[in-house]
């Protein structure tokens, strides 16, 4: 390629070097090679009169590229990374294969030339890639951020990336011409390594969920394609557990990675109770590493101000603080901002369906973020009571004669559309490649509307119908398209794997109880995450260890206990109990319990309500 006086002018040029940046990403999951690379010359000449970069011109140089090349036909990207400060330019561009030709040099291939066709080029018009040398050339004003003088006060980043390698480099620091027209910036600093990559999170939480009323859980009654598509593009965990059979301590353990009788949050907040401000939580970790952070939708972890969303770690809020809200309107001018919609701390008059309204504000939130990296939260109430769905949704299900059944079809159909609409706008920015999608749940269904088949029970049940919950990650470029995991996992171990995908350590002042999935998802690790999972509501516990579960409930007004023993490799509908069969595993599974009662901490507050059911002519008493 010609130096870069032929193409923009001498006047305008200075040489620079690279700035290193961090080591690379991910401990243990680079799918690439990335190598730090030299640069020769970085330019931008802006239009007099819009300060737009017309031409964006770099060289890069590595000794490291040689023979025999990466085949940049298989998969090339280019990531521009602009300054943090207004108009930043952030934008990953697609080089399209059938753009690139291979080129020889006395019948030997030498290197490869990339020129962009108009349509989707996105400012990119042309690449070579060389022994030892890299040369982007492209139209500055129609890359998809647009550069100008301005947002180029902090360094310029750019990433070259093929199938199997990555080429990082950082021009910047000293300024050298910064104004109106034109931008040169040189610097002396050495090269070092990649940039960690930081993917995005989106942890997308249901509320009542039945296990198999999901297209990909076996429904044929409720269509859910969108949340179909996420398995069909990422990992299904068929045994994934929450930490209790009810919304408030399911929540708590999600977010702060920790069982959350450690912290004595065991049943269901009352008025007055909440989550402790000093315990640490997956959004606090985050902001503490720069990352946007948000929620939107049910908090249900305490409505007094101690326990807000914002005190926890979040930048933005918008929904309710209680365990319930209605989906439709409501009038919100004498209630207490503890039972309206609220954005941050002040009441929103919100006018849309409840999961619509969640749906626009999370698209929202991704797009105002598009830029830096966010953490965004998306706690549904859908498909909790009260059971009500907008006509646009029942009009799908007119078919169904019961009402009740057929609203919660409704409700289940646009929560599908939602889930869709958030992954959408992750791939409408162009940030497909750099989130990470969690879909899951915070406790079995609520019978009799839901449908747990094949599990027994539901919701506030220590049986497999009340904690086993669908998953689904697509973690880009780490889990495998259409693939399913089928040892026990724990919502726990989101808290740790969350903070891998971020490349962030987790915090050093807590120990967490889950486990990082990222070498259970890559084949590095087989088995279940955990030896042992816990579960505690009142006098009832339960344990899973390997195939088997045990279920202990006890009436602690006469002292007598009953006992459930399962294999679910062999009985996931737990109907064969071996309790009698087994006298030493249901020995020693009641021990693990009382070693692991022994490390937690007393309710903060009791429950709310004791009720009484017969199972299998046994008397089983749930706490909410």
């Amino acid at each position: 390629m010609a130096g870069p006086a032929s193409r923009i002018g001498a006047s305008f040029l200075a040489p620079v070097a690279l700035l290193v940046l961090l080591a690379c990403a991910l401990p243990g999951l680079a799918l690439a090679t990335e190598t730090p690379v030299a640069g020769r010359v970085a330019a931008l000449l802006a239009s007099q009169e819009t300060a737009a970069a017309k031409f964006l011109w770099i060289d890069l140089k590595d000794p490291a590229i040689s023979a025999p090349l990466p085949d940049p036909r298989l998969g090339a990207t280019i990531r521009i990374h602009g300054g943090p400060e207004s108009g930043q330019c952030s934008a990953r561009i697609n080089l399209d294969p059938s753009g690139w030709e291979e080129r020889r040099r006395n019948g030997a291939r030498w290197g490869y030339r990339y020129r962009a066709r108009r349509t989707g080029s996105e400012g990119i018009r042309s690449v070579t890639l060389r022994p030892g040398h890299i040369a982007i050339w492209g139209r500055g004003s129609e890359l998809p951020c647009g550069l100008s003088a301005d947002a180029q006060r902090e360094p310029l980043s750019i990433e070259f990336q093929t199938a199997d390698q990555r080429y990082c480099a950082e021009f910047g620091g000293t300024v050298w011409k910064n104004e109106l027209g034109h931008f040169v910036a040189r610097n002396s600093a050495a090269p070092a390594a990649c940039m960690p990559r930081r993917m995005n999170v989106v942890l997308i939480f249901a509320d009542d969920l039945g296990f198999n009323d999901l297209g990909v859980q076996g429904s044929e009654t409720i269509p859910t394609p969108q949340i179909d598509r996420l398995a069909t593009e990422g990992l299904r965990f068929t045994n994934a557990y929450a930490t209790a059979a009810s919304c408030s301590p399911s929540r708590a353990a999600l977010l702060t990675g920790r069982y959350q009788q450690r912290f004595g949050f065991e049943f269901n907040t009352p008025e007055h109770g909440g989550l402790d401000p000093t315990t640490t939580t997956i959004a606090e970790a985050l902001h503490d590493a720069g990352y946007a952070t948000g929620i939107v939708g049910k908090w249900h972890l305490g409505t007094r101000d101690q326990y807000h969303p914002i005190e926890h770690g979040f930048d933005e809020f918008f929904g309710f603080l209680g365990g319930s809200h209605p989906y439709f309107p409501q009038t919100v001018a004498h209630r207490p901002v503890s039972q309206t919609i609220n954005r941050g701390k002040e009441r929103a008059n919100e006018t849309e369906y409840l999961t619509d309204a969640f749906a626009r504000e999370a698209v929202s939130f991704i797009e105002r973020h598009r830029t830096t990296p966010f953490f965004l939260y998306v706690p549904f109430n859908a498909v909790h009571g009260p059971i009500s769905a907008s006509q646009e949704y029942l009009d799908r299900f007119a078919h169904v004669a019961d009402e009740t059944l057929r609203a919660y079809y409704a409700m289940t159909s646009a929560l599908d559309d939602a889930v869709g609409e958030i992954v959408q706008a992750v791939e409408d920015q162009g940030l497909a490649e750099d989130t990470l999608i969690v879909f899951t749940n915070d406790n079995g269904g609520q019978l009799p509307w839901s449908d747990n088949a094949p599990l027994r029970l539901g919701k506030v049940f220590l049986f497999e119908g009340g904690v086993r919950v669908p998953m689904i990650i697509r973690w880009p470029g780490v889990t495998t398209a259409g693939t399913e995991h089928h040892d026990a996992v724990s919502l726990l171990d989101l808290f740790p794997t969350l903070l891998t995908a971020a490349n962030v350590a987790p915090p050093g002042e807590i120990e967490l109880d889950g486990t990082d999935l990222s070498p259970f998802i890559l084949g590095d690790e087989t088995g279940a995450s955990q030896e042992y999972l816990f579960w505690r509501t009142g006098p009832n516990r339960a344990v899973r260890n390997g195939d088997f579960k045990l279920i202990r409930a006890c009436n602690p007004y006469i002292g007598t206990c009953n006992v459930w023993l399962f294999d679910l490799a062999s009985d996931p509908g737990e109907v064969n109990n071996l309790a009698e069969h087994r006298p030493w595993l249901r020995y020693r599974l009641i021990l693990a319990l009382d070693e692991w009662e022994s490390e937690l901490a007393p309710p903060i507050w009791p429950g709310k309500m004791y009720f009484f059911s017969i199972i299998d002519g046994m008397q089983y008493g749930y706490h909410l």
